[in-house]
């Protein structure tokens, strides 16, 4: 079976220019303004070299908020997946209550998949919206829905 290039690139390219315009561009566009003086709302811009840069590393606040953030970071993994290995091994594990653990473990994960499936099923499901008319009075919106019915069961 001979593989075709251009079904590939006819796949590819999609994903490829959503990645650009949402990652690539942004990302070179930050990187390119981060050596400018532009402040973000007036027009004028002139290049300001590394000097941006050189205020950042000089800054004492920068540095402990960059130490924070790492070591927040660093802990949060290690955590994370100390946690996860831990509660996959107790879900593995042939305890007593361990279906029980299991399904309250994993509820989480259901309910979301069950509430998009009702949210789809409402959005799925024909229904006749004239009862939301708001300049109709109530009893001759009960009439009109009797005769919607009415015309829907023959």
């Amino acid at each position: 079976m001979k593989k075709s290039k251009s079904g590939f690139w006819i796949c590819v390219l999609p994903a490829l220019i959503c990645f650009a315009m949402v990652v690539l561009i942004p990302a070179i566009t930050g990187l390119l303004y981060s050596f400018t003086d532009w402040n973000g709302m007036n027009k004028p811009v002139s290049f300001a070299g590394l000097e941006n840069y050189r205020g950042l590393i000089s800054d004492k606040v920068f540095w402990r908020d960059f130490l924070y953030t790492a070591e927040f970071s660093v802990v949060a993994v290690i955590l994370v997946n100390l946690l996860g290995f831990a509660l996959a091994l107790l879900v593995t594990q042939k305890i007593r209550g361990a279906n029980l653990f299991r399904t309250v473990f994993f509820m989480p994960n259901l309910i979301g998949g069950i509430l998009l499936g009702f949210a789809w099923q409402f959005v799925f499901t024909p229904v006749s919206y004239t009862h939301l008319r708001a300049h109709e009075t109530d009893s001759y919106l009960v009439c009109r829905l009797l005769l919607e019915k009415k015309k829907e069961t023959n």
